[in-house]
């Protein structure tokens, strides 16, 4: 599992409705900034990191320690084109994963 959902189930004390809105959020929210990673990567270095900063906290806070792991790396990250490029297939990969295990987690609460 790519998600420790403990923080999430304390947060909101095991509210069923509002875990799902903070994954629909995740969800929404995460989109647009791996959209943004991948248009930066040999390109705006700045777009980058302030992407791979906001996705780092917002994959933190959901539980999703890889990923936030790869966020972070992005963030700091001053290399060569090709190896951010594979640094973006990472993250790519994981929020893959990640968006794998919300939808089937929502799936899960949906049905209780």
């Amino acid at each position: 599992m790519s998600i420790d959902f403990s923080n999430i189930r304390e947060f909101t004390e095991g509210d069923p409705e509002i875990e799902i809105e903070l994954f629909e959020e995740f969800i929404s929210s995460s989109a647009p900034l791996l959209k943004n990673l991948e248009d930066s990567v040999s390109n705006d270095q700045d777009l980058w990191k302030k992407s791979a900063h906001a996705f780092k906290g917002i994959s933190l806070n959901l539980g999703a320690e890889a990923l936030g792991s790869l966020c972070m790396q992005a963030q700091n990250f001053d290399g060569e084109d090709g190896a951010k490029k594979e640094l973006f297939e990472q993250i790519e990969n994981e929020y893959r994963q990640v968006l794998s295990d919300l939808k089937k987690e929502i799936e899960r609460i949906k049905a209780i």
